[in-house]
């Protein structure tokens, strides 16, 4: 049987006003975060250092082709060769930031007859350019095609 000062030591609370499971608690839930952020530390750290991998050529090749077909759809490859290159050039510019192009249109005698690239971007020394061709029927129903050369910077 207990008596009254042993149930007075046993329920006793320590100077810190915290009684011992209170510490123990404390002491875990302290460790609990330390582990936590070393983990997120390390984390940020990892990510900080790696690189974001850039799209391979098939990537390349398909926005390519896309974005022909967007030109196509959106009228902007008929503009081209009325002489309004604004809605190609808008298109080129949105492309994401590490993507430049350049959109040449030609007519069927192979002569150039709009060439519109995107703003900023120099395919001087490039390695290596993805090219996609489009062919398309304008308004007059003459057929011409578009070449998409795509490069990342």
């Amino acid at each position: 049987m207990l008596t009254k000062d042993r149930l007075r030591s046993r329920n006793r609370v320590s100077a810190h006003g915290l009684g011992r499971s209170g510490f123990i608690y404390t002491l875990d839930a302290m460790f609990a975060l330390v582990i936590v952020a070393t983990i997120i530390i390390a984390s940020f750290q990892y990510l900080s250092q790696t690189h974001i991998a850039r799209f391979n050529r098939s990537d390349l090749n398909r926005l390519s082709n896309d974005a022909l077909a967007v030109l196509e759809r959106d009228s902007g490859l008929s503009n081209a060769v009325s002489g309004s290159t604004s809605s190609v050039q808008s298109y080129l510019n949105s492309l994401p930031v590490q993507v430049c192009g350049n959109l040449t249109v030609f007519s069927t005698g192979n002569s150039v007859v709009s060439a519109v690239q995107k703003t900023g971007c120099n395919s001087a020394n490039v390695d290596e350019v993805v090219v996609a061709r489009r062919v398309f029927v304008h308004s007059n129903s003459s057929t011409y095609y578009a070449r998409l050369e795509a490069w990342y910077r």
